[in-house]
């Protein structure tokens, strides 16, 4: 009986401790105060669509025809180039697709961000993704979002 009761005390312990903890790392990475959010109407299969955030000035453009389960690249150009962090995430409205959410990789001496995706199938036969890309700059995020039908 003790021991059942000390097994028990002992998995409270640990899940509380495993709780505790997740609450301080969700605190370290808090999420950056979303200052701008930019719908473009810039149509990226036609070419590549430029924008302005945080007094910069950004081109993003696809390399290679998107289309499900086919890879492609998704390029930001950014100049000057100060920001920390960029990512991209494809949704399309009022269906949950799963998680598609991709980091840029900046080119070392350059300003170049890029990402490879791989857009899933949708069953409905749904081809409307909404491009969000979410810029990080010290403790501010802006999202610029376009439309893309890819067939």
């Amino acid at each position: 009986m003790k021991k059942i009761v000390f097994i028990a005390l002992l998995m409270l312990l640990v899940l509380s401790a495993s709780w505790f903890a997740g609450q301080w790392l969700q605190k370290e990475n808090a999420p950056s105060k979303i200052v701008a959010t930019y719908s473009s109407s810039c149509d990226l299969l036609q070419s590549a669509c430029e924008f302005k955030q945080f007094d910069n000035h950004y081109t993003i453009k696809l390399i290679g025809k998107p289309s499900p389960l086919s890879p492609f690249v998704v390029q930001l150009d950014a100049a000057p180039s100060s920001m920390d962090a960029a990512e991209i995430s494809f949704k399309m409205r009022n269906m949950d697709m799963g998680y598609a959410v991709y980091s840029l990789r900046r080119y070392q001496l350059s300003d170049t961000w890029q990402a490879s995706v791989i857009l899933p199938v949708c069953l409905a036969g749904r081809a409307d993704w909404v491009l969000s890309v979410k810029l990080q700059l010290a403790n501010q995020q802006s999202v610029v979002k376009f439309d893309v039908f890819v067939e």
